[in-house]
């Protein structure tokens, strides 16, 4: 008799980093902390190896999958930097934004990359 064990869906995080060009870069990852660690590394994206990461000033956890952490990424990038701005500030506002614009469910999940004050954040 076969087991049917149910499949562990993947968390699936969306992320914004300031940059040392006090830029901010939207990704979506897996593993939130080693995917930090990449950019830190300039193991991360092109970006991000030409610009630095200063800090992770929000994260989100988003519920339903990658094709989900897509589309918030997708909605985050089209927004101007007030609206990132806003939402590093507040990051409830995304969860606000974006169950009401793509019916997806999106949780605050907010570390630090680093502790030290950045003049980038504003």
């Amino acid at each position: 008799m076969k087991s049917h064990t149910a499949k562990k869906s993947k968390n699936y995080y969306v992320y914004l980093l300031t940059c040392t060009n006090c830029a901010y870069y939207t990704g979506i990852t897996s593993d939130l902390d080693k995917r930090v660690e990449a950019h830190r590394h300039k193991k991360g994206a092109k970006y991000t190896r030409s610009f630095k990461p200063v800090c992770l000033v929000a994260a989100w956890k988003i519920f339903g999958g990658r094709s989900e952490a897509q589309k918030v990424e997708y909605y985050i990038r089209q927004k101007g930097r007030a609206f990132k701005i806003a939402i590093s500030e507040k990051p409830e506002l995304l969860e606000i934004a974006t169950r009401s614009d793509l019916s997806i469910r999106a949780i605050s999940v907010r570390k630090t990359l680093h502790e030290k004050d950045n003049d980038c954040m504003g």
